[in-house]
């Protein structure tokens, strides 16, 4: 029994039991004979129906999110797919008693499982945008060290895509076969239509592969959303991972945008693969004659004063003897990256300073001969001339 069971005597009896008045006894008997009003009448009750019963619904859910927040992101985003699906639901099953005719019957029942696919798959795809959003607020980043968050954000989001595409493809699967013609005309494609599938894969290979190099990168997790990449001399932060491209930020606010493949196929500096904590270096070039232990001392001094500093590493080292002087390495550590890259400009900028103040002739110096008088071809000394020579240089020999 339906609900078209139920309403037709109840119908019946409302019009036997109206009261007839002078000049209109007949006009509501007449009027409910009618088929088309008939149909409209009791589609437009499973309709009120099913609105009334959402909105009960909606309301004691939206009650108990009061107390329980998660809930009131699911009735947000439950809230339009369900107002369209329960309506439907209710018209399908007084469908039967609403259109006698069968023609009627099977065009309506078939817009009605089109609009039922759609409401369906947006109603998975809601569920999945809620689960989504309930999971990623129970691990949140804020923290410094945040590998697990940021990896829990990371695998969230990629197969929370690849499952939104399987949906939406089911869902256009469903849509299709309600069409009884579309089911023959897909099958004769796929057998007789090879060609046309081969140079469709092809077309369709750089976004299969994308596709699959996001599935890798879920679950072997090279970099994770909030990592600190170095990708083509480009040093910047992941902000957002799809299922084919990845958004690095980089530190001047440029966006710069790589296809998935590119991180199973290339080499790329991932600053906070395990963990945020980093190394830096300065590099100062002075002379030979610079008091090495006053600047390790001065260099050491400096950087345990500053806060950036995470009490790991803090020493000047001689890295590079030249002819043009000596080449010294402030090595310093960092809980981040950008707090390193504040404190190398801190640790450069006070090390020139200190040396300009204390030891300014330990610069480098460029040492230069001064130039011959003579522009020409030098001359071959004679004897006599170098005689002169050698006794003004005082190696002449008795």
């Amino acid at each position: 029994m339906d609900i078209g069971d139920i309403a037709h005597p109840l119908l019946l009896a409302a019009v036997a039991t109206k009261p007839a008045s002078a000049g209109s006894a007949g006009w509501w008997s007449d009027l409910m004979n009618e088929p088309a009003v008939r149909s409209a009448v009791w589609i437009g009750a499973a309709i009120l129906l099913g609105a009334a019963l959402h909105a009960v619904g909606y309301y004691f859910l939206r009650k108990a999110a009061e107390t329980r927040p998660m809930l009131g992101v699911f009735a947000l985003r439950l809230r339009w797919p369900t107002l369209i699906l329960l309506p439907l639901l209710f018209v399908s099953l007084t469908l039967s008693g609403a259109l006698p005719d069968p023609d009627t019957f099977l065009a309506t029942e078939r817009a009605i499982s089109v609009l039922f696919a759609i409401s369906l798959t947006w109603l998975v795809l809601s569920l999945l945008g809620g689960v989504q959003d309930v999971a990623l607020s129970t691990f949140s980043p804020a923290t410094v060290d945040n590998v697990g968050a940021r990896r829990m954000h990371t695998q969230l989001r990629i197969f929370s895509r690849l499952a939104q595409v399987i949906v939406l493809i089911c869902g256009a699967a469903a849509v299709l076969m309600t069409f009884p013609t579309l089911r023959h005309a897909g099958a004769t494609i796929l057998t007789s239509a090879g060609l046309a599938g081969i140079v469709v894969g092809l077309a369709a290979g750089p976004v299969i592969s994308n596709l699959l190099a996001g599935l890798q990168l879920a679950l072997t997790e090279p970099i994770k959303i909030g990592d600190v990449l170095v990708v083509e001399g480009e040093w910047g932060r992941v902000e957002e991972i799809t299922s084919t491209y990845v958004v690095m930020r980089i530190w001047d606010d440029r966006r710069l945008v790589i296809p998935l493949r590119y991180f199973i196929e290339k080499p790329f500096q991932n600053w906070t693969f395990t963990t945020p904590d980093v190394l830096g270096s300065v590099f100062i070039t002075v002379d030979f004659r610079a008091p090495l232990e006053q600047i390790r001392q001065e260099a050491v001094r400096v950087i345990n004063e500053q806060p950036l500093w995470d009490k790991r590493v803090a020493n000047m080292q001689v890295t590079t003897a030249t002819h043009q002087g000596v080449e010294l390495r402030f090595l310093m550590s960092a809980r981040t990256a950008s707090n390193l890259w504040d404190l190398r400009c801190i640790v450069r900028e006070h090390m020139i300073q200190y040396l300009q103040r204390h030891f300014p002739e330990c610069l480098p110096r460029i040492r230069t001969l001064p130039a011959a008088e003579e522009d020409g071809p030098r001359r071959l000394a004679g004897p006599q001339e170098q005689g002169a020579a050698a006794s003004v240089n005082g190696n002449s020999q008795p």
